[in-house]
């Protein structure tokens, strides 16, 4: 009975010293791969390999198709915060320089053009050719500009200097107006404009600036509406859109770098109205940065067959919350520039450095398996760096982003922007960034398996090659 005893306790010590030996853990492992031969091991590396860029790839892949488009959703965002980001004015005037203390209007935006070859007296032309290859009248490209005068003046407004949205009672220095907003001074916003040959009364709630074009800029301030958030021209019909990168209908210049076909993604600024019509004709020319333009060949021609029209919008409609009165809508405008397209490029290249990686190993000696292992793990561990590189760049682009996204999601569910098309556009700011978010685990993931199978392939190689 005793020798039983200590030949149990000796086969029990042994088997610790088995498990606290890693050697003994390596001897095994190694015998249990003796069945494979060589090849089968780089192969199988190979395939484990492949598994981690194929599930990176994939992910971006469907991340990226998923997304919407970057640039409708920049201008949307950037058409709500021109509306609510400023604050609204009490003042305004006509002039050919704005006087001190007030600012001048930005009116909308001109596409600008590509470039032109054009043969004198056709009425055609040819677009985005090269300047080598054009035999004729030859035009660079103009940029996009913003419309800033309408009828040779400028629109110039003075605007509050602070405001409070988020409470019932206004503090000392600041005056009750349309609906909890608090303006700091005596004066309530505008919230009506009109031109007129019969001037307004210039009281506290009314008033009227003469124009150098004859008549009468009239504007009310009216305690029972909301103020307004901006003016807009729009060529063609009077019909601006909350995306800015969208151009009202019109009459369509071949050379224009946009095609107007209306407000298709989000539709118009709701309640904006009509106040005075031009020609486009007019319009372009009195702009500061029009001078080379209206030389461009058939521009004129196309201009002077369709009108152009000033508008203005109230401030859009906030939900009457304490939380939807105290937005900052900062955050909306940043994260709608287009950082998940960056994103894309950025794992596009890195995939294509870890390709070039594995096509100059084609010029390491593979005379042996042993030989092939040995530049699989070079290339594993260039993947390896490669993958934890992108991770980190792509986090750090995206870290300000993904601080917004859970601020615009409680705004979309708590439906603060009143109007349907608006709310679109917050819901596709989530969607946009929730696959920023999704891209940059894609990357963390893959990483992590590009580290489990790099390990893999170090043990194999140890356990069978050396």
């Amino acid at each position: 009975m005793e020798r039983l005893e200590v030949e149990d306790s000796n086969h029990e010590q042994n088997g610790l010293v088995e498990q606290r030996n890693p050697q003994n853990r390596l001897d095994k492992l190694r015998k249990k791969l003796d069945p494979y031969s060589p090849e089968q091991i780089f192969y199988f590396n190979c395939g484990g390999y492949t598994v981690c860029l194929l599930f990176l790839v994939v992910l971006v892949v469907i991340n990226f198709t998923s997304s919407h488009n970057f640039s409708d959703l920049d201008g949307a965002t950037q058409g709500i915060y021109s509306n609510l980001g400023n604050f609204p004015f009490t003042d305004i005037t006509l002039a050919s320089v704005c006087p001190g203390g007030f600012e001048e209007l930005q009116l909308g935006q001109w596409p600008g053009t590509n470039n032109i070859c054009h043969s004198s007296g056709s009425d055609t032309f040819k677009t985005e050719v090269k300047a080598k290859k054009c035999f004729n009248n030859y035009y660079e490209s103009t940029p996009a500009q913003q419309f800033t005068k309408w009828k040779g003046s400028s629109i110039c407004v003075k605007r509050v200097k602070s405001i409070r949205n988020d409470t019932k009672y206004c503090p000392s220095g600041y005056t009750k107006c349309y609906s909890d907003l608090c303006v700091s001074g005596s004066l309530c916003p505008i919230t009506h404009l009109e031109f007129s040959d019969i001037p307004f009364d210039q009281t506290t709630t009314t008033g009227s600036v003469k124009t150098d074009f004859g008549s009468y800029l009239n504007f009310k301030r009216d305690q029972q509406k909301p103020p307004i958030g901006v003016l807009r021209v729009s060529m063609g019909t009077d019909s601006p859109c909350l995306d800015l990168n969208e151009y009202p209908t019109q009459i369509y210049y071949p050379a224009m770098k946009e095609k107007p076909n209306g407000c298709l993604n989000y539709g118009v600024f709701p309640s904006y109205r009509r106040i005075d019509t031009d020609t486009s004709v007019n319009l372009l020319s009195v702009q500061p940065w029009s001078t080379e333009v209206m030389r461009l060949p058939l521009l004129n021609k196309t201009l002077e067959t369709q009108s152009t029209y000033l508008t203005y919008v109230p401030r859009l409609e906030l939900k009457n919350n304490v939380y939807c009165k105290s937005l900052d809508l900062g955050g909306l405008v940043h994260g709608s520039s287009g950082l998940d397209s960056s994103s894309w490029e950025i794992t596009m290249s890195m995939l294509v450095l870890v390709g070039l990686v594995f096509i100059l190993l084609r010029y390491y000696p593979m005379d042996t398996e042993k030989q092939k292992m040995t530049a699989l793990i070079i290339g594993w561990t260039t993947t390896g760096i490669v993958f934890a590189f992108g991770t980190m760049v792509i986090s750090g682009m995206t870290s300000q982003t993904r601080s917004f996204l859970a601020e615009v999601q409680e705004m979309t569910n708590k439906e603060c922007l009143l109007d349907q098309n608006v709310q679109k556009a917050l819901t596709d700011y989530i969607s946009i960034n929730g696959s920023i978010t999704s891209m940059l685990k894609a990357w963390i993931i893959g990483t992590i398996l590009n580290l489990i199978w790099f390990v893999v392939a170090l043990l194999t190689f140890y356990l069978k090659f050396m």
